[in-house]
Order: C-alpha cells, then structure tokens, then sequence
C-alpha cells in the first residue's frame, strides 16, 4: 500500500508583540490628520467686503452730488451773511429783501433790551460787563454757522448713507427709471439729514458760552438749510435721469 503525504497547512503569520495595535493607531491617527486638513483647506478665509454694501459706480452723479451740495452751502450762507451786515448797518430794506418775514421778527426782537447782571458773574473773566455782547444774526447751530463745515457734513453724511443706501450704483441712478431715482435721493436724504440734525443739536449743546449762548435747538435758518438739501439734490438727480437715463425697469 502507497502511503498517502499529507501536506501540514501553513502555519499562520505569527505578528511581533504590540504590531497589531501600533499600526491600527498610526492609521487613525493619519486619518484625522487627512480629515484636518480636508477640512482647513476647504474652509474659506473671512471677508470683510462681502458684509460691506458694493462700492459707488455712477461717478457723474455722485461728483453732481458733492458739487450741488457745495454751492448751495456756500450760497446760503453768503445771502445770510449778507442780511447780517444788512441788519447790522440798520438797512431794513435790503434785509426785508433778502427775507422779508426773518427781518420783521429781528426788527421786533432787537428792540427789546437784554440786562447782564454783573453780580452773578464776580471774579469771572466777564466781570465789568454791564450788557450782553452783541450777537448779530446767528441763524444757525455751530457746527453748521459756516460754509465751510456745514459743506463738510452735507457732504459726509450724504456719501456715507448714499454708499449704504446704494445711491451711487448704475440700478438707481441711469438704469431704472425717474421715479426710482428720485425715491433713492429722498431715501438716502432722510438718513443723511438724521445724522446732520445729530451732529447741529450736539454742537448746540455742547459750545454754550456767554459770548455764544446755546440756542436750545434747531432754529427756522437751520431747518431751512438742512430741509432745503432736499430740493437741490432730487432737482439734479431728476435731470440727470431725465437726460441720460436709460429709463430701465424698477426691480
């Protein structure tokens, strides 16, 4: 009888002591590494522009804009100035014609005599000084008494809410309609104009001296010329559109 070999299966791989669990680790430990980076590297970096309203875009009419507001400060504040000089050498008739209705209220007000009382003010810089100093015609808040710095905030705040408003982009300014674009300036006016009256009030409150006494709010000079804003710039927003504007939809 032929004896039948029999092959002895193959023994199993024997694995050196502690192999088994120093690789599964490795391999955890690389797969987190991958997930991290996966993970950096598809997250995207802050922005700060995409929180910030687009920049301006129409140039002609924001440049309108600041020159529009230049001249009428200027030019409301010399035809003020000049009723002061009138008022100041007693020429009713060129005051009452440059306004008639403030002129008549001055005349009735300057007639009444203002006492200063000099005890109440003993050992002070204004001791001596028997009568109030002559204020003239100061028609308006201090932040806003010149051309110049009242040109400045109009011009400020008119450019910081028409950038937020987006009063300076093409969709309302020349690609949309007339209407569209009159409703931006009245829009993007009345924040402009909240922030003006903040800063004449403060201003008011804040630089109150004998010399320069606090006027307790808003006088009828400062609601005409921050209110008056208003006419210059829908005037010229009106014949902007009116001239170039593509008459485009109101979406």
């Amino acid at each position: 009888m032929s004896s039948i070999e029999r092959d002895d299966p193959p023994a199993p791989p024997t694995a050196e002591k502690g192999d088994g669990p120093t690789t599964s680790a490795n391999e955890i430990v690389s797969g987190l590494q991958n997930n991290s980076r996966g993970g950096n590297e598809n997250k995207e970096p802050f922005d700060l522009k995409k929180f910030l309203p687009p920049p301006p875009e129409d140039q002609l009419a924001m440049g309108g804009d600041i020159i529009a507001l230049f001249v009428y400060a200027f030019l409301d504040h010399f035809l003020n100035d000049l009723m002061a000089s009138a008022l100041a050498s007693t020429d009713p008739a060129t005051a009452a014609a440059i306004d008639p209705e403030t002129a008549t209220q001055l005349a009735m007000t300057t007639a009444i005599p203002v006492w200063y009382d000099i005890s109440q003010h003993a050992g002070t810089p204004f001791n001596g000084v028997s009568v109030l100093p002559s204020l003239g015609y100061v028609p308006y808040a201090p932040a806003i008494s010149t051309a110049g710095t009242s040109a400045v905030i109009l011009v400020s705040t008119w450019l910081l809410t028409g950038w937020i408003t987006g009063a300076f982009l093409y969709k309302n300014t020349l690609e949309c309609s007339v209407s569209k674009a009159v409703a931006t300036v009245g829009r993007t006016w009345v924040s402009a104009t909240v922030i003006s009256v903040g800063i004449a009030l403060a201003s008011d409150a804040w630089y109150d001296c004998v010399t320069n006494p606090s006027l307790g709010g808003l006088t009828k000079a400062d609601a005409d010329f921050l209110f008056g804003s208003l006419s210059v710039l829908a005037m010229w927003r009106f014949v902007l559109s009116s001239m170039l504007g593509s008459g485009g939809s109101d979406d």
